[in-house]
């Protein structure tokens, strides 16, 4: 008979069983990934590619995830390709490789996909800006700002407002930061309009205010 307390008199087996189970999971899961990959179908293929580069990183090859990407970055697929390509910068900017991941968000960019081109965009101009390259990341920011959409451009309406502020430019930050205010986002409007109310009023008037 088994009570209610059995299962809690061996929590380190549970806790390897568990483990095990995963594991068989996860083994599962890249076999027959890697079997659709090496299918080469032409839809398939490339979403297998892309999800074995996931749980590849996941479990720290990266050099494995490196490899699977590609390969869906070189397959063209209209929506792995970009989507991995934007993964694939991801990493290669946590490795240190810089020119590896403005050129893996470049071709996300390049792919004029809907979503994964906006946040390419946006993640280059955070790399560029780092870098002290403010025209590549003013340009970066305003590829994400013109694509429309609905998270990235006002994201991208924000931090350029932020850089142009820096630079002196008053007049594009004004421009920058209302585009934020006007989409309405729910976090980067908000944020935007505290920076262009100060703007507005005159640093010398608001630090007035605040010693008033």
């Amino acid at each position: 008979i088994i009570t209610a307390e059995g299962p809690k008199s061996n929590p380190a087996g549970q806790s390897r069983g568990r483990a095990s189970r995963h594991a068989q999971d996860v083994a599962s899961a890249k076999d027959a990934w890697q079997q659709a990959n090496d299918s080469a179908h032409p839809d398939a293929a490339p979403r297998a590619a892309y999800n074995l580069g996931y749980l590849l990183e996941k479990q720290g090859d990266v050099a494995g995830a490196k490899d699977a990407w590609q390969q869906a970055i070189d397959s063209g697929h209209a929506d792995m390709a970009p989507q991995a390509a934007l993964s694939l910068g991801v990493l290669l900017e946590k490795q240190g490789d810089v020119a590896g991941a403005k050129d893996a968000w470049q071709q996300a960019i390049d792919s004029g996909h809907a979503d994964m081109a906006p946040q390419a965009a946006l993640s280059l101009g955070v790399l560029l800006e780092k870098q002290g390259d403010v025209a590549g990341a003013k340009d970066a920011w305003q590829q994400a700002i013109d694509s429309g959409h609905a998270d990235m451009a006002p994201q991208a309406a924000l931090s350029l407002g932020v850089l142009l502020e820096k630079q002196g430019d008053v007049a594009g930050a004004k421009d920058a930061w209302q585009q934020a205010i006007d989409s309405g986002h729910a976090d980067m409007a908000p944020q935007a309009a505290p920076h262009l109310r100060v703007l507005r009023t005159g640093k010398g008037t608001h630090r007035a205010r605040r010693r008033r």
